[in-house]
């Protein structure tokens, strides 16, 4: 993955985590656990995907979004990256 794509993407992220669930940008680490270390549940990780989506302006393959196999921010990053590459390549 590109460098500038990656800060750009986490960049984001951390901006989203800041303003709708009030976690400190400095805290938030790209291997913390979404739901062991920032204690969230499935709806809250659905509503963070959405978020996600809205800020970035994609939207996730579903087969994408098993809830067990989005486990850390490092995966959320990547996820948007694959999703940014798809959606640039079906244009």
């Amino acid at each position: 993955m590109d460098a500038n794509i990656e800060a750009n993407i986490r960049a984001g992220i951390l901006q989203i985590l800041k303003d709708k669930y009030h976690y400190p940008r400095n805290e938030i680490k790209n291997d913390l656990k979404l739901k062991f270390d920032l204690g969230f549940d499935s709806l809250t990780l659905v509503n963070l995907i959405i978020d996600i989506e809205d800020t970035f302006g994609i939207v996730f393959d579903d087969s994408l979004l098993d809830p067990s196999t989005i486990n850390s921010i490092g995966e959320l990053i990547s996820l948007v990256n694959r999703s940014e590459q798809d959606s640039e390549f079906q244009e």
